[in-house]
């Protein structure tokens, strides 16, 4: 008997690698893309199939719930025989973000596609049929390293709710201050503005990189692995606050749980 779709929710879009390995060490981007070669990567959606009209949220410990979810290969209306990783969905479910060196992206000072930001629309009722991509930065309004999309490997990013606003890695940029730094940069219009460097106060000589920033934009939270409270060999969650007064990101803090307290 056929399932009776009444209602197919996006939930998330996220990266499985053919290989079914995951390494958390890998970084968003890395410099080389050779360092990549051997892992393939498509972008996938995870779908709730449901058969009737309930009201409220969902529960996804529900062991009932959890027999309805299905993974989904995006095709090859998306999805390229290059790397395409890194996605983030604006909130209303419309806009697909996403990393990838696909023919279109950028070449790098050694002739190879760099990791460039490309997004790709659906309308609202057909939850995973995407229109083909593109690349959301053609014009390169401030040159090739410093505009959005560059010759150097863009990485993790997040759009903002308001979808105004764009959080992401930036890697090796000439106004960086690690291997991987923080960048913001706001829609002006219906064309990109300057990318900005979070700082020294948030961005470190190490590696900082997949940000989450919230829906009114006042705290980022990033993954780094500069020295912190529990050595200097990990990877750890830290966080930025905007600070009104001064109109800066204040110094980036540790996320550490203390007596069940969260600092």
């Amino acid at each position: 008997m056929q399932t009776r779709r009444s209602r197919v929710q996006l939930l998330f879009l996220m990266l499985i690698a053919a290989t079914v390995v995951s390494r958390a060490h890998v970084r968003a981007n890395s410099s080389a893309s050779s360092e990549h070669a051997s892992v393939q990567r498509y972008l996938y959606a995870a779908t709730i199939l449901d058969d009737g009209d309930e009201e409220g949220g969902i529960d996804l410990t529900s062991p009932e719930v959890i027999k309805k979810i299905r993974i989904i290969n995006l095709g090859p209306v998306v999805n390229t025989p290059s790397l395409d990783y890194a996605p983030t969905v604006t909130a209303d479910g419309k806009t697909l973000y996403f990393v990838s060196d696909r023919p279109g992206s950028m070449l790098s000072k050694d002739g190879d596609p760099s990791h460039d930001f490309w997004a790709t629309k659906k309308l609202e009722n057909l939850d995973t049929n995407f229109f083909p991509p593109f690349n959301i930065d053609t014009i390169h309004a401030y040159g090739p390293e410093l505009s959005v999309n560059t010759i150097y490997n863009e990485g993790v990013a997040l759009i903002a709710a308001d979808r105004q606003t764009l959080v992401f890695t930036g890697c090796n940029r000439p106004d960086g201050f690690g291997d991987c730094d923080l960048y913001i940069v706001d829609i002006e219009g219906d064309k990109w503005g300057k990318p900005r460097n979070l700082g020294r106060q948030v961005n470190s000589e190490y590696w900082d990189s997949q940000p989450s920033i919230t829906s009114d934009k006042s705290r980022i939270y990033f993954a780094s692995n500069r020295p912190g409270p529990h050595g200097d060999k990990n990877i750890d969650i830290w966080y930025t606050d905007f600070d009104e007064e001064t109109n800066q990101w204040k110094p980036a803090q540790n996320l550490i749980c203390h007596q069940h307290r969260w600092y």
